[in-house]
């Protein structure tokens, strides 16, 4: 979403017109929505902290700073901390999916995707916190190194180094279950 029409409709929003609030929950409903159960591991709880973090963004307009970061870094930066509050609350769980399986009519390849994306959320599941997050908004999300750096914190040279590493981490972690399940066959 083009910034200026991002700040002209905080603007309005800030001026009473909060109907057009909607307009950000249509835009970031989907990424937010890949980003938190991701994160979490656990559809039902993902639905719910997205609808937390827009309610909180909704009630907290107004401390909205452009100057800061851009509203889709403020608005992820609200849900990377509501999934670290529910982290704190509770262990997630591991069977939800990173994103929607494709669409395929062929059913035996419907079955690798399903494998495929089971093996990958285990393999997120045995990630830390600090690499689910940088590599979900990174290779998911597809946010700069700096937008990254605004949502979590982390320095942007170690956000590289954890990124190489974890994806280093992820590919053998493929690699092992990947060969698990062929001589399981």
């Amino acid at each position: 979403m083009d910034k200026t029409v991002v700040l002209n409709t905080i603007n309005q929003i800030k001026d009473g017109r909060t109907d057009l609030f909607k307009t950000f929950v249509d835009e970031y409903s989907q990424p937010l929505y890949v980003f938190v159960s991701s994160m979490m591991n656990n559809a039902y709880h993902a639905e719910d902290i997205v609808q937390d973090t827009f309610l909180s963004a909704f009630k907290n307009i107004h401390s909205y700073s452009p100057q800061k970061s851009a509203f889709s870094t403020w608005l992820f930066t609200i849900a990377k901390n509501r999934c670290v509050n529910e982290f704190k609350r509770k262990k997630p769980d591991s069977n939800i999916r990173v994103s929607s399986l494709p669409d395929t009519s062929n059913e035996s390849q419907k079955m690798i995707d399903i494998n495929f994306f089971k093996i990958l959320d285990n393999a997120l599941a045995r990630l830390s916190d600090d690499e689910k997050t940088i590599f979900i908004l990174a290779e998911i999300q597809e946010f700069s190194y700096e937008e990254i750096n605004d949502i979590t914190k982390i320095k942007v040279g170690t956000i590289k180094s954890k990124l190489s590493r974890t994806k280093m981490k992820l590919r053998n972690l493929l690699e092992e279950k990947i060969g698990e399940n062929h001589e399981n066959k």
